[in-house]
């Protein structure tokens, strides 16, 4: 319990006036808080605490705050979620103190993207420049009905026996294989 919070030496409840014993945490005439005050600082310090993204400084307050809470109320269960929460992303390596740590993790997992992206670009760059110059070819199967529903026959097929994924990659693939050969048939 805080020394100095009401209540500390034995008051008389704020709402009824009934005398309170000091360990207890709700009068028993009509159930206000005997903290009510306190739990009011310690919620906007812990507010302010997570705003600053300092989560141990909220996880104290919200600990101290927990203890001036009868158990089994709603409150109690609320901050004992918060404590919990709080103490997950402090195991997590949350920031500890220093406000905006959490964007050095945001940044460089938006570095290692752009990374992942430049390599791929890099590395299926005559994919890309044939998609960009010759896809027109690819349309051509396309505008006939006997290719189309020939894939989509083939299409239903393949699903029932290895599912849609697999399916649709063994057809367009094979798809793509015949029309190269309609590509080599087109050159000069």
């Amino acid at each position: 319990m805080s020394a100095g919070g009401p209540g500390a030496g034995g008051d008389s409840c704020s709402r009824c006036g009934t005398q309170v014993a000091a360990a207890v945490l709700s009068c028993p005439s009509c159930g206000a808080l005997v903290h009510a005050a306190r739990l009011k600082q310690l919620a906007a310090d812990a507010g302010a605490a997570t705003a600053a993204s300092d989560w141990s400084s909220a996880l104290a307050a919200w600990r101290e705050a927990i203890e001036l809470l009868p158990p089994g109320t709603t409150q109690h269960g609320s901050i004992s979620k918060k404590i919990a929460e709080l103490g997950e992303r402090l195991e997590q390596g949350g920031s500890s103190g220093a406000a905006g740590g959490g964007h050095k993790g945001l940044l460089a997992k938006g570095v290692t993207g752009a990374g992942v992206l430049a390599l791929l670009l890099f590395k299926f760059k005559s994919v890309a420049l044939l998609v960009l110059t010759k896809g027109k070819l690819l349309l051509l199967g396309l505008g006939k009905s006997s290719t189309l529903f020939s894939m989509l026959l083939s299409l239903g097929v393949y699903w029932t026996a290895f599912g849609w994924k697999f399916a649709l990659g063994l057809v367009l693939s094979i798809y793509v294989h015949e029309m190269g050969h309609v590509a080599v048939l087109l050159m000069p």
